[in-house]
């Protein structure tokens, strides 16, 4: 696989891949969140960071570390795949954002209206 594909959604439809995923016999292939995502606050000081993708700050903006062709990106690695027999999960995250606790930034929803899209208890943020 080039080096420009590595670690990115299109270089799972580089042939080589899709040959490997064959010979597996695998059937699927889930995509953890591919969504636009950041690290919690503590975890860069302390020399780490969070590759799961559980923090998005966009549930329609694909990641460009993962994506960086955008939607046809991801659309024609898709295909490859599917043309190949070899389905496709994408794991998807609406239950928690980048924006975290009562301490992390206000990156989009709690900007909008925090106590409509977060959880209050007697006027706080829970």
């Amino acid at each position: 696989v080039p080096d420009e594909l590595r670690g990115t959604v299109a270089a799972l439809a580089h042939p080589a891949i899709i040959d490997h995923l064959r010979k597996l016999h695998v059937s699927a292939v889930e995509l953890m969140p591919v969504t636009a995502w950041m690290d919690e606050r503590h975890l860069p000081p302390l020399g780490l960071s969070n590759a799961w993708g559980y923090n998005p700050v966009s549930f329609m903006a694909l990641d460009p570390r993962l994506c960086p062709g955008g939607v046809a990106e991801l659309r024609d690695t898709v295909a490859a795949l599917h043309e190949a027999g070899i389905g496709v999960i994408l794991d998807l995250v609406f239950n928690h954002t980048a924006e975290s606790d009562i301490h992390g930034p206000t990156l989009s929803l709690r900007g909008l209206d925090a106590k409509a899209y977060y959880r209050h208890h007697g006027g706080h943020l829970v």
